[in-house]
């Protein structure tokens, strides 16, 4: 029995320093806190944003919009631009808050937002992504992806389903890939839903106690653990 014993908390020991081993090293890099961000441009000119947020919400329900059961409207900064994200039923609706106008979601938006996202970087390509990779592994789906050619490999995403946009850097995104390895969010890419990412953390807690379990046992005296 006790041979037995050994043998499982041998092999689990193994198996669970390896994961273990991942985590140090990666938590040691991933210490410092989240990649540095870039110089800031000064305080945003709110007074570019002269739509009201009545009129804002007449347009996004009128006209040819099947925006119905408005549930919030949202006031926020998207690249340069100041809008309303106006949330209904299962949709929702973009409006300039400068201009007056409802924004399209598409790939000319987000090409024009990625210029003027990282001024005077090219463009190198535009594509709509439908499912989680190392570029793009956590919010909604689809997304416009713009690749740029600056030096730090930006990647540009804007939603499809809600206008949120985000930029990432090469840097970023290896960050973020090592900060997620610490939760198997990285497990994303390929394919799977939060729920069995979530069962595979049980399991790992699981075999780690019993890695402990077995190490106890195996550290009482001979003489209490006989047959």
């Amino acid at each position: 029995m006790r041979r037995l014993i050994f043998k499982v908390h041998k092999w689990v020991g193994i198996g669970i320093g390896v994961i273990f081993l991942m985590w140090i090293v990666t938590g040691i890099l991933i210490a410092g806190g989240d990649t540095p961000k870039g110089p800031s441009d000064g305080p945003p000119d709110f007074s570019r944003a002269t739509v009201a947020p009545a009129a804002a919400l007449a347009l996004a329900t009128s006209g040819d919009s099947a925006l119905t059961g408005v549930r919030s409207v949202e006031f926020e900064q998207l690249g340069p631009h100041f809008i309303y994200r106006i949330r209904g039923k299962g949709r929702t609706v973009l409006v300039d808050a400068e201009r007056g106008e409802r924004l399209l979601i598409d790939e000319a938006l987000a090409r024009r937002l990625a210029g003027e996202t990282v001024p005077g970087a090219g463009i190198r390509s535009a594509e709509l992504i439908r499912a989680y990779d190392r570029g793009y592994g956590n919010g909604s789906l689809p997304v416009w992806r713009v690749t740029l050619d600056d030096e730090a490999g930006t990647l540009v995403h804007l939603s499809v389903r809600d206008g949120v946009l985000g930029t990432s850097t090469g840097s970023k995104r290896m960050h973020l890939t090592m900060h997620n390895l610490h939760t198997f969010a990285t497990l994303k890419v390929l394919g799977l839903p939060r729920g069995p990412i979530r069962w595979l953390l049980v399991l790992a807690s699981v075999v780690s106690l019993v890695a402990v379990l077995t190490g106890y046992y195996m550290s009482l005296p001979k003489r209490w653990t006989r047959g």
